[in-house]
């Protein structure tokens, strides 16, 4: 305890008693007890009454910080699990639009194989009068090749004909 009067700030020695000023908020010396009011001061037991007060109070506040720390775990948890779902959710959400999304890519390469084979065919019947007249041209054109008399030239007649009927079968489909 402070030995020092809280109204004339004078040391008080350890064996003369100190009363309570209340308005003051300290311990007074005898001296300036008798100066001072009766309502600003306190007896022994109202101060150790409003110490028990004050304990009680601070035990009170304690508990109600500790409820209020575990409804704050609780809602903390609470809080994470709910963005564990949200994220769980958003998870499943992803895999399904890619799915939706593989599926329809493999829709449109469908149809664009069954556009492509459509164009082979329409390129394919257009293509078919030329190639008629390109076999009945080289069939006149082998047929009209005149009978070589050497080996060389039985070779290159072979050739010519190899070469032309190659072209036609490449083309004709």
């Amino acid at each position: 305890m402070n030995r020092y009067c809280v109204i004339c700030d004078r040391y008080t020695p350890i064996n003369t008693r100190m009363v309570w000023n209340y308005a003051e908020g300290g311990y007074m010396c005898p001296c300036c007890t008798s100066t001072c009011s009766k309502s600003d001061l306190e007896s022994d037991d109202e101060q150790a009454e409003l110490r028990k007060q004050q304990d009680a109070l601070a035990a009170q506040k304690a508990e109600q910080e500790a409820e209020l720390a575990r409804q704050q775990a609780a809602i903390s948890a609470e809080r994470e699990r709910l963005e564990r779902a949200e994220a769980e959710r958003v998870n499943a959400e992803n895999l399904r639009q890619a799915e939706l999304a593989r599926k329809e890519q493999e829709r449109l390469d469908a149809e664009q194989a069954e556009r492509d084979e459509a164009e082979r065919v329409a390129r394919e019947e257009a293509l078919r009068p030329d190639l008629e007249k390109l076999k009945a041209y080289a069939n006149e054109f082998l047929k009209g090749l005149p009978i070589m008399s050497t080996e060389d030239g039985f070779a290159m007649r072979d050739c010519l004909r190899i070469a032309v009927e190659s072209i036609i079968e490449k083309w004709d489909v």
